[in-house]
């Protein structure tokens, strides 16, 4: 899910509608993206969403194997 924050009227609000990076903009949530949403991040800002999330899992699933080594 890709939520967008911008400032406006004096407070901070979320975007409706199609999802669109603007000069107003001072927090962009990605919660459990859509490789659609992790491109139009990407894409705005140059930036690579991807790699940190293979990296999160990737430590995931090493916590897990050692987890489940410890237990067993």
């Amino acid at each position: 899910m890709l939520t967008i924050y911008e400032f406006r009227e004096g407070a901070l609000k979320a975007q409706t509608g199609l999802p669109r990076i603007t000069e107003e903009v001072v927090w962009i949530d990605l919660l459990n993206p859509t490789a659609d949403e992790e491109e139009v991040v990407e894409r705005a800002l140059k930036v690579e969403v991807r790699r940190a999330r293979s990296r999160r899992r990737s430590r995931l699933r090493a916590a897990s194997i050692r987890r489940t080594a410890l237990t067993s």
